[in-house]
């Protein structure tokens, strides 16, 4: 990862909503402004692994709440051409 290509967003969340909810929230704005700015490749690096092994098909969403989310979330990834999205062990994450 090089420094040089981030940029500097903030966005904050409304209503109260689970933490599962705020993670799939955050990958929605990541993934719109990568749109927005016709970024051609994307690297995401997650701490969440329930949502990235959502994403990709190896877990069931199973809780209601999350499932427009998830829908959404894979929408925009199929939509964009080069997006990784890789979990970060918690004990690298710091």
């Amino acid at each position: 990862m090089y420094f040089d290509d981030m940029l500097p967003y903030s966005f904050t969340l409304s209503q109260t909503c689970s933490n599962n909810v705020a993670k799939y929230q955050a990958l929605i704005l990541e993934l719109e402004v990568a749109t927005e700015l016709d970024i051609p490749q994307l690297e995401i690096y997650r701490g969440s692994q329930l949502v990235i092994n959502q994403l990709m098909g190896e877990y069931e969403v199973r809780k209601p709440d999350l499932i427009p989310y998830h829908g959404y979330d894979s929408k925009l990834v199929q939509s964009m051409d080069n997006v990784s999205i890789k979990h970060v062990p918690r004990k690298m994450n710091n």
